[in-house]
């Protein structure tokens, strides 16, 4: 079965990290001097490392700290406004994630108020993979890999996108 993590918790952000790097539990519990069963109960946010090995764990999957830590918690409501949903896509696609299943995500975490109609989600499902084609190039690669001015500017395009989108529909 081909599991998704839930981006918006520790466990998930690290779950991809390892899934990204190739490393299993047992491989990274073995590095770190933990159980497998305990890296998969980080994956499962039944409990944290210490910050020192989060840190470690950051470092040996190539992962900042900044980008394994969730920003907010998110759920239903967890947007002002559609533009910060919209933001928030666009930083995910251009990190890499699927483009379908990122919006997907996202959508569920608008306020019922300002859920996106189903046909909208499907028309701008095709449009993420062009957006990382464009964004990343067509080699696909990740955001991490990228430096600090590209991140900086894809992050502002998407600010940019969002802020005329709220132009047009105000």
């Amino acid at each position: 079965m081909n599991h998704q993590p839930d981006l918006s918790t520790l466990g998930g952000r690290m779950r991809r990290a390892a899934d990204r790097v190739g490393l299993s539990a047992k491989a990274i519990g073995l590095r770190l001097d933990y159980s497998a069963q305990q890296v998969y109960n980080w994956w499962a946010n039944k409990s944290a490392p210490a910050p020192e090995v989060l840190l470690a764990y950051g470092k040996l999957v190539g992962v900042k700290l900044e980008n394994l830590i969730p920003s907010r918690e998110v759920g239903p409501g967890s947007y002002e406004t559609p533009a910060d949903a919209l933001k928030e896509w666009l930083r995910r696609v251009a990190a890499g994630d699927d483009p379908a299943a990122a919006l997907r995500q996202v959508a569920e975490e608008i306020a019922p108020e300002e859920a996106l109609a189903e046909e909208v989600i499907a028309a701008l499902e095709g449009a993420g993979e062009k957006l990382r084609a464009t964004l990343l190039g067509d080699q696909g690669a990740e955001f991490q890999s990228l430096t600090e001015p590209q991140r900086l500017a894809i992050l502002r395009i998407a600010d940019l996108l969002a802020e005329r989108n709220d132009a047009d529909a105000g």
